[in-house]
């Protein structure tokens, strides 16, 4: 099988939900997983659909070739957003994750998304859910027995719009505090 190659994509303008891009996630991977998942409309996220779907069907044909038999598909990173009444809103939700080592053979090396602001400029800032951004992506074909073929979005960086920083324990609003005169800190 030749070897596969990510399509690179990047996203219009959406909705960051639980963003984990400054710190990785190590509750399933000891090793930690930077991710996010990205709110857009429908029409919005025809486009990356329609690419997911293309790597998707030209890898399921490569297998094919070289397995000799049907193969399984795995659904892709994404999924319908539904109201508290289990109505859909007319948007979806995709996946991205990028895990925090690379591996490769025996080579490991850590990673992480790059994060820049509106103007393009690296930032640090923790970004929180609610945040406005765009993510550049890679499409990448993989298989595996139990799932069968599918596609991941491996996170590569993200733009950040609208900054709503994360807090750990909620922020000043959170608690429900207001600006008061008095005591202010230098």
């Amino acid at each position: 099988m030749r070897k596969r190659t990510a399509v690179r994509y990047t996203t219009p303008a959406g909705v960051a939900q639980w963003p984990r891009l400054n710190e990785p996630d190590t509750k399933f991977n000891k090793d930690g997983t930077y991710s996010v998942s990205l709110r857009l409309s429908k029409d919005d996220s025809e486009e990356i659909k329609e690419k997911m779907t293309t790597v998707l069907s030209e890898y399921v044909e490569e297998l094919k070739t070289e397995k000799k038999g049907k193969i399984k598909v795995a659904d892709l990173p994404i999924k319908d957003v539904y109201d508290d009444d289990n109505n859909p809103t007319g948007e979806v939700e995709i996946k991205f994750k990028l895990n925090a080592i690379g591996q490769n053979g025996g080579d490991r090396w850590e990673q992480r998304p790059a994060l820049f602001d509106s103007d393009g400029r690296p930032m640090s800032e923790n970004v929180g859910g609610g945040s406005t951004i765009k993510v550049a992506s890679e499409i990448v074909p993989y298989f595996t027995s139990m799932v069968g073929a599918g596609v991941t979005l491996r996170l590569k960086a993200v733009q950040v719009i609208e900054l709503v920083e994360y807090t750990k324990s909620g922020g000043f609003d959170a608690w429900g505090f207001s600006k008061e005169d008095g005591f202010v800190t230098e």
